[in-house]
């Protein structure tokens, strides 16, 4: 989004756009996408509708992008939708980061304690064998 974003607002037609776009995704699935949406664009379906067809992206982006069609700011709204889903992707980084923690301070004790016991558990039948 924001490198479609930076392109429509360089004034570079929307399928050379798109073209450009899909080389930089590294999302196969999403590539193929916007590889299609162009196709559909060139054949004279609106471009987000042509994006809604894939299923590759979320509604909110949708509705931005529909807006910025229907009023001429499809720049500003590329660079919205992609603003809007670099803070979801932030909020989800965080709420992993903070489950994950104590996710590993369990398994690293879990790991100590398995040490632990692989190293008592003989001692302690080598004392069972003297009595």
């Amino acid at each position: 989004a924001r490198t479609l974003a930076l392109l429509a607002g360089a004034a570079v037609p929307l399928l050379d756009a798109l073209a450009i776009a899909a080389q930089v995704v590294p999302n196969l699935p999403m590539r193929e996408s916007l590889r299609h949406a162009a196709f559909k664009v060139r054949e004279g379906s609106g471009f987000a509708r042509a994006l809604a067809e894939s299923k590759q992206f979320p509604p909110v982006a949708l509705r931005l992008i529909a807006s910025g069609e229907r009023s001429g700011e499809l720049p500003r709204m590329l660079e919205e939708a992609a603003t809007q889903q670099q803070r979801d992707l932030d909020r989800w980084l965080g709420v992993l980061a903070a489950t994950l923690g104590p996710a590993v301070i369990l398994l690293v004790g879990a790991m100590v304690l398995f040490i632990v016991l692989a190293i008592l558990l003989p001692i302690f039948d080598l004392n069972q064998m003297v009595k």
